[in-house]
């Protein structure tokens, strides 16, 4: 996060992880691949789907029932969403630089160094070509085959708009987005149980990291640049749009498109940081504006705030003890306990917070402190913490404190972490580029000790709808 003074001055908040960035299907002029004979699918095989072994497919046989689905998909979809007939891509395979395959676009070429690890939709061919040395066996080896299935179906999304007439002008950002959205409709298709393709809350937990392995390098992009394809916080939402709305609402990207999160650092300060605060000051100031934020918000619900009567530290999954109980249980192994009955806050110190900040930075940690706020909070509204619906709540409501630090365009905004010894609020703590995509980072490293039979996904989606919309919409559902 950022420290905000009265114009633009600085420490911030970002994610560490994540450097380089693969280039997936950049939609310029020109970004695609060659025609290598020996890989090259033209026409679809007979169906295999009344064959699929019980057990992960091998890589080729991934890739050949995801073309099929997705031909099945975009000739029952294209004529409802855009009222045109479907026709294949001209030609779609794989290729290996290591053998020679010379990846081009048209009259294009493209540096080889540049197609290693890619994947491309070639406009002005109508082709799709991915590298199957290694971005194919690296993504099934990592995450398993349906992230080889996602990066065809986000392929497809861009050879889908070059159908619909998407407008050429259209910002990168949003082509990208809508073509995650696009992936999304289709994986949508596959969770409700009609594809072969096997989708459950696993396979979405993949989507949900691979968009961080191909998001835009943090802080050195904005919604205007030029091969922008988003963040992991914004590929995600466009992704849930497509799953929860289908390719209709993928549709109205051009028209009205989503809010796109990207930003540069803003000050040399915040670069050479990565936008992290001090390892010692995040408790404190991050703290500091969670207790700002609830303060007003909880008047604005009807409720009185009050402040935690202390807060300590524990050894992982040792929380100290709690007369009548932790409020809820489960939340001891993801680095926070509340008790209510002597008003403590215990914190996993040394297993969770210093973990998540040395790999991520200092949201990690942050977003956890928002759940322990948040959780306090429903508390207070008189909400049961026990459930997986409040832990959701929970997700929902850190996302509402992560919005209200945002800072503003003019470079104001953020909350203050409280009052200076005079008497006057401090300068205020605001969100930097990469703190969004912490927040994910924090929900995965959590993982099977994540509170609840939550999936990752959903708790991003609550995060996201928390982000956008109010504390009331969090306690509505």
């Amino acid at each position: 996060m950022r420290r905000v003074a009265i114009l633009l001055i600085v420490v911030g908040l970002l994610a560490a992880a994540c450097g380089a960035v693969a280039e997936l299907a950049p939609q310029s002029q020109g970004g695609v691949v060659a025609k290598p004979a020996a890989t090259t699918t033209t026409s679809l095989p007979p169906s295999t789907t009344s064959t699929l072994p019980a057990g992960p497919l091998s890589i080729d046989q991934q890739i050949e029932v995801t073309i099929e689905d997705l031909e099945r998909y975009w000739a029952d979809e294209l004529p409802e969403t855009y009222g045109l007939a479907y026709t294949p891509p001209a030609e779609v395979g794989g290729y290996n630089v290591g053998l020679g395959d010379a990846p081009a676009c048209g009259d294009e070429p493209l540096e080889p160094s540049l197609a290693v690890g890619n994947a491309f939709y070639c406009p002005p061919d109508d082709t799709i070509f991915w590298d199957e040395q290694e971005l194919i066996p690296t993504l099934y080896d990592r995450f398993g085959p349906f992230a080889v299935s996602l990066v065809l179906a986000h392929e497809w999304g861009h050879a889908i708009q070059n159908r619909a007439g998407v407008p050429d002008e259209l910002p990168t950002v949003i082509r990208e987005l809508q073509a995650d959205c696009f992936a999304g409709a289709w994986t949508g298709r596959a969770l409700a149980g009609a594809s072969p393709i096997r989708v459950g809350e696993e396979q979405l937990d993949v989507a949900t990291s691979g968009f961080l392995l191909f998001r835009d390098p943090t802080g050195q992009t904005d919604d205007l640049s030029p091969g922008a394809h988003g963040n992991a916080f914004d590929r995600v939402g466009a992704f849930l749009d497509g799953v929860r709305r289908g390719s209709a609402e993928c549709a109205t990207y051009p028209e009205d498109p989503p809010e796109v999160t990207l930003g540069f650092f803003r000050s040399e300060q915040e670069f050479a940081t990565g936008g992290n605060l001090p390892l010692e000051d995040v408790f404190p100031l991050l703290s500091g504006t969670l207790e700002t934020y609830w303060s007003q918000t909880a008047a604005d619900l009807g409720v009185t705030w009050d402040s935690f009567d202390e807060l300590v530290s524990y050894e992982a999954g040792e929380a100290p003890e709690c007369l009548g109980g932790f409020a809820d249980p489960a939340g001891v192994a993801s680095g926070m306990a509340y008790c209510p009955s002597s008003d403590v806050l215990a914190l996993d110190v040394e297993g969770t917070f210093v973990p998540l900040y040395e790999n991520f930075g200092d949201f990690g940690p942050g977003f956890v402190l928002g759940l322990a706020w948040a959780q306090k909070a429903q508390l207070e509204l008189g909400i049961d913490v026990g459930t997986d619906a409040a832990r959701l709540r929970s997700d929902c409501l850190a996302g509402t404190w992560a919005q209200a630090a945002r800072q503003d365009e003019d470079g104001t905004g953020g909350i203050s972490p409280g009052l200076d010894e005079a008497g006057d609020p401090l300068p205020p703590i605001s969100l930097s580029p990469g703190d969004l995509d912490e927040a994910i980072q924090a929900i995965l490293f959590l993982g099977d000790r994540q509170m609840g039979e939550l999936d990752a996904f959903e708790r991003v989606e609550a995060f996201r709808l928390g982000f956008f919309g109010t504390p009331e919409d969090c306690l509505g559902g």
